[in-house]
């Protein structure tokens, strides 16, 4: 046998494979079927069969339990549907309760900021009389009216009576004070 011998794989329109066998220059040609290609077509025959044959069973799987599931969501009766009504009515008047504080707090807290700066106005009204009292006193003409006139004057030493203070601070006076002789 000559040296250039080659073995040639050809496919042909049908799809199938054939050892071209050998060529020997280009006069002779030799036609066999390529080993073991049925057995893989077969094989790849019967993986995509069982492929499919899975998807199916799945398909068929789900399908039952749609059916089940559609037959649970007719099966909702009274009592369920009582259920659900009741929970829609309180979740419904919980709502509405709280909607109503959160309007009682808006309008109290309004109120608060009107009374505050009502009280503010009072007390800088207040501080503005106070002053303006404490201007139209005049002290020194008290003094003269009150020493003049009147005849008063300041106590003298032995007119003071002292007494020690309890930790309240108030006193409550029951009787009348005492004479400093007495």
């Amino acid at each position: 046998m000559p040296q250039n011998r080659q073995t040639v794989r050809r496919q042909r329109p049908s799809g199938r494979t054939y050892n071209m066998g050998y060529v020997d220059g280009n006069t002779v040609r030799k036609l066999e079927p390529a080993p073991y290609e049925d057995q893989r077509r077969k094989r790849e025959r019967a993986r995509r069969e069982q492929a499919e044959r899975r998807r199916r069973a799945q398909q068929d799987h789900n399908r039952q339990i749609a059916v089940r599931n559609q037959a649970r969501v007719i099966k909702i009766d009274l009592k369920y549907t009582l259920f659900l009504g009741a929970a829609v009515v309180v979740t419904l008047l919980m709502c509405v309760y709280y909607l109503n504080l959160q309007s009682r707090l808006t309008s109290l807290n309004s109120n608060i900021s009107g009374l505050k700066s009502e009280l503010t106005t009072l007390t800088d009204a207040n501080q503005a009389t106070r002053e303006r009292l404490n201007n139209a006193i005049d002290l020194e003409k008290v003094y003269e009216l009150a020493t003049e006139e009147l005849g008063m004057h300041y106590p003298t030493k032995d007119q003071i009576i002292y007494y020690s203070g309890t930790s309240d601070d108030y006193v409550k006076q029951y009787k009348e004070i005492p004479q400093s002789g007495n």
